[in-house]
């Protein structure tokens, strides 16, 4: 099961991805630290129902989550149906969690030092799980900003102005060279889904 759910998540991942080679292959000029648009679609706050209620502050901190691509998406099939087939050798072969985070690890140094160079420290402002397939960090608004070329805002639920966050109010965008190894940012643009909060209140 254990396998059978990191195959899955590998695979939702790599078809994110594949907008970012092609970008590059387009542009005549490519080279490492062109900018490009990390997620081919991105669906600011406001979109959802959300007001921006003004700019967000420098100062303000936030907590971003950097998705990787996982490794060896291939290689983790492949093991993935010998451990489940009699005939194979590797049959009943299960990965353990440390096994499996070996197999899948992503290249999270290219990202580690992306942040460094905008004064961020992985190992201070930053966490991530055993797979290292998510790195959880937190920063300042105005380095956020610089980092990803975007500007945040504040925003209030649609159903209550009590409910405030701090999220992206343009697209963003990340170098060639770490979009190759990201999948998405979290803490962006994604929000609450309060559709769903109003009708469970409403049960």
């Amino acid at each position: 099961l254990l396998v059978q759910h990191y195959f899955i998540q590998s695979n939702l991942r790599m078809n994110s991805i594949f907008f970012v080679l092609i970008a590059c292959f387009l542009s005549v000029n490519c080279n490492p630290n062109q900018r490009i648009f990390l997620e081919s679609k991105q669906t600011l706050p406001h979109s959802n129902g959300w007001t921006n209620a003004g700019k967000a502050k420098k100062n303000e901190q936030i907590n971003l989550v950097f998705a990787l691509k996982q490794g060896n998406p291939a290689l983790l099939e492949e093991h993935f149906w010998g451990c489940s087939d009699p005939s194979s050798p590797m049959y009943g072969h299960y990965l353990t969690l440390e096994e499996v985070a070996e197999l899948v690890r992503p290249d999270i140094q290219e990202v580690k030092r992306w942040l460094r160079s905008y004064g961020i420290s992985p190992d201070r402002s930053c966490s991530s799980p055993l797979t290292e397939d998510f790195l959880k960090c937190s920063m300042l608004v105005q380095t956020a900003e610089l980092l990803l070329e975007t500007e945040f805002s504040y925003y209030t639920s649609p159903d209550t102005s009590d409910d405030v966050i701090i999220r992206a109010s343009k697209e963003y965008t990340v170098p060639y060279r770490v979009g190759k190894v990201l999948d998405f940012i979290g803490g962006l643009h994604r929000v609450p889904d309060v559709r769903r909060r109003l009708i469970v209140r409403e049960r």
